[in-house]
């Protein structure tokens, strides 16, 4: 699978956030996320068949718990700044409400006749890449920032003001 994007189609009307002291961290919830995923190119071979095309699916339940926790981390300096890590992440998606859409050459087309007999593998290769991404993604963009900036983040439009991370 190729050129996989999910783009969420509307904000949620409820998101919750909650503590979780265990591991220093602050999570949040949300249960109505309404999203499309697409893949551009795929390609699946069983025996002499070969199916290729696209896909679309229409999720129209997603439910995605995320948590933000918190440690501490020594830069190369020797400064100590908090270091960022991702804790119960998950991605569920109702299963009985979506849409999946196929595309491509004549074994895709006889394949979507049996949609239903891989809703469950397509949904479930959509939650393992949302959660993949997300338990590497946070830690990666804030640790990042971190490190880069030395634990040092200028205020903005506030000339001279600089918010200092250092943690002991």
């Amino acid at each position: 699978m190729l050129g996989n994007r999910f783009v969420l189609l509307e904000s949620p009307d409820d998101v919750q956030f909650k503590t979780d002291v265990s591991d220093n961290a602050v999570i949040f919830e949300v249960t109505d996320f309404k999203g499309t995923f697409y893949c551009d190119h795929f390609r699946y071979k069983e025996t002499i068949f070969v199916a290729k095309g696209s896909i679309e699916v229409d999720l129209k339940k997603i439910q995605i718990t995320a948590g933000v926790g918190f440690g501490k981390q020594t830069l190369a300096d020797g400064r100590m700044v908090p270091l960022i890590e991702a804790v119960n992440v998950d991605m569920d998606i109702d299963r009985r409400d979506i849409d999946v859409h196929l595309h491509g050459n004549i074994w895709t087309d006889f394949a979507s006749l049996f949609e239903v007999f891989f809703k469950g593998t397509v949904i479930g290769m959509i939650e393992d890449t949302a959660e993949s991404a997300m338990n590497k993604g946070i830690p990666y963009v804030g640790n990042t920032l971190m490190t880069k900036l030395d634990g040092y983040f200028p205020v903005p439009f506030v000339p001279n003001w600089v918010i200092d991370w250092e943690t002991t």
